[in-house]
C-alpha cells in the first residue's frame, strides 16, 4: 500500500504530460509549420545562404574566427 501511494502521483503526472503533448501536436492532414518550411537551394541541393541566428553580435563573431 505504501509503494502504491508513492508511485501513483508519479504515474498520473507522466500520463498528464503525455496527454498534454498529444493535445498540442499538429492536426491530422494540416501539417506542421516546421515541416512546411523550405529554404532556397542551389543546383547541388545545398542551402544558398548561411543561417542567421543572431546569437552573437558582429564584433564577437570576428573574435571567434
Amino acid at each position: 500500500m505504501g509503494m502504491l501511494r508513492k508511485l501513483l502521483p508519479t504515474f498520473l503526472s507522466i500520463c498528464l504530460v503525455v496527454f498534454i503533448g498529444v493535445l498540442t501536436s499538429c492536426n491530422r492532414g494540416t501539417g506542421c509549420p516546421a515541416e512546411e518550411a523550405n529554404t532556397k537551394t542551389n543546383k547541388k541541393g545545398m542551402p544558398t545562404s548561411k543561417a542567421k541566428s543572431g546569437l552573437f553580435d558582429k564584433k564577437t563573431l570576428r573574435k571567434m574566427k
